[in-house]
């Protein structure tokens, strides 16, 4: 019973560290694939201000992340017009 049982153990930790090792290779080249379409587009003078862009390396969509526009100061019009009738 105790030479089962310590089969049964090792044989559940031998696939899970099967799995393991096969899933994070998985991440890795997903990540590889990923980073292997990156794009990125200074916008105006500031560094900072950067868009990046992936494509799928699957299906071809573009994902884009970083700043839309160049706007800077600007109150976002959305938080504006909840308080334009609230008094000072």
């Amino acid at each position: 019973m105790k030479k089962a049982l310590t089969a049964g153990v090792i044989a559940v930790l031998v696939l899970w560290f099967g799995y393991s090792l096969g899933y994070h290779r998985g991440v890795r080249e997903e990540r590889q694939a990923w980073e292997a379409t990156r794009t990125t587009e200074v916008l105006g003078t500031n560094r900072h201000n950067v868009r990046v862009s992936y494509r799928n390396p699957r299906t071809g969509f573009v994902v884009v992340s970083g700043p839309k526009t160049d706007a800077v100061n600007v109150p976002d019009p959305r938080i504006y017009r909840q308080f334009e009738r609230s008094s000072p």
